[in-house]
């Protein structure tokens, strides 16, 4: 019987993003493949437990800044007791911890980079410390894996080596079966994403306003939270929209949302891959999203959706107003989006190819 393969994660956080969606699809997927003893190394927090239901063991990341050299060396102690074959570090900063983690202890690294630091929103001012620490150490990655042909592009902008890096597309589950829908009254426009500039939704606000003054009647239904939550709320009563925009906050279970939606709008500014988008044309929803980072590989603009320019609410409203008013062409684009998804992002493909690759590092090893 062939040895397990022995791999410790590293992540920084364990709020609702993209990159801890992805990590627990990920460890779900290895988990029930049976060919891999995973450890995690997490901040307690919402997925926490989750992570822990597929994990062997599950250890504290601590998450403030004044622990961040105790994580090191508690990645180091892992990595050496636990006799690991390969680290798989996701988002930023857990990639500094995984390197110091792999080169004290000789372990091969992987690291998931769903963008290049540069389009790194949560950065801020440790950005250029970041990108400064990045550089130097990069080199030493074993295998890095981009979430889109995009993020690869921008790596190998920074100066990444572009035979280390592997392109896998962030894969979705199947929806359930038979998702009840929301109760709604009308013609809802969905967005999902965090509550963030970069995720445009004060444009599609706006676009919500035009679409009302020139006679429209319908409803944007907003399911997320974050920082940008207050400064949305009062753009909202700013332009008069109360009865109009529904915040939803964060949902456990978005699938009775985007069952109700007709429309799904993913307005971002920059974006390497869009999860919720892909969810979307899963269930058949006619998209528009803007066209910006990797989304363009999601959405075929006039194939399987609409793509607009970013923060151009005008272009935003026609895209709505032609979705709205051309029911055929709707259905048409959102019955590829649903073909495109099922075969290009799913779950069982990026297990596939994560196992292949931790496959071949582990003959390296040996």
């Amino acid at each position: 019987m062939m040895n397990k393969i022995k791999v410790l994660h590293i992540i920084c956080r364990s709020g609702a993003g993209g990159g801890e969606k992805h990590l627990l699809d990920l460890l779900e997927g290895l988990w029930k493949s049976d060919k891999y003893e995973i450890y995690v190394l997490a901040p307690e927090g919402l997925n926490y437990s989750l992570y822990a239901k597929y994990a062997r063991a599950i250890f504290d990341y601590q998450s403030r800044k004044l622990f961040f050299f105790s994580n090191i060396i508690k990645a180091c102690r892992l990595a050496r007791d636990l006799d690991v074959d390969i680290i798989h570090a996701h988002l930023f900063p857990s990639n500094i911890v995984g390197f110091f983690a792999a080169w004290f202890c000789r372990k091969s690294l992987v690291v998931n980079l769903h963008a290049d630091i540069r389009d790194n929103p949560g950065a801020n001012l440790r950005k250029p410390v970041y990108f400064a620490v990045d550089k130097l150490i990069h080199r030493y990655y074993s295998k890095i894996i981009a979430v889109s042909e995009y993020v690869k592009k921008r790596l190998i902008q920074s100066g990444y080596q572009s035979g280390k890096i592997v392109v896998i597309y962030n894969g979705v589950k199947a929806p359930p079966n038979d998702i009840a829908a929301k109760d709604k009254q009308g013609y809802v426009i969905g967005n999902i994403a965090r509550l963030h500039k970069v995720k445009g939704q004060r444009y599609l606000i706006e676009a919500i306003s035009t679409l009302k003054s020139r006679g429209y009647c319908l409803s944007l239904w907003m399911i997320g939270d974050g920082d940008d939550r207050e400064s949305l709320e009062k753009l909202v009563i700013a332009l008069g929209l109360q009865s109009e925009v529904i915040f939803w906050g964060h949902q456990s279970d978005i699938w009775p949302f985007l069952q109700a939606f007709d429309l799904f709008v993913f307005p971002s500014l920059s974006e390497s891959m869009g999860i919720a988008l892909i969810e979307a044309m899963l269930l058949q929803k006619p998209v528009i999203a803007s066209n910006v980072g990797g989304i363009p590989e999601i959405v075929n603009d006039g194939k399987n959706g609409l793509l607009v320019k970013a923060t151009d609410v005008e272009a935003l409203a026609r895209g709505i107003e032609i979705m709205i008013n051309d029911r055929k062409l709707a259905d048409s684009l959102a019955w590829q989006a649903k073909q495109d998804a099922e075969t290009k992002f799913t779950l069982e493909r990026m297990i596939e190819k994560t196992g292949r690759l931790y496959k071949e590092m582990h003959k390296r090893i040996n």
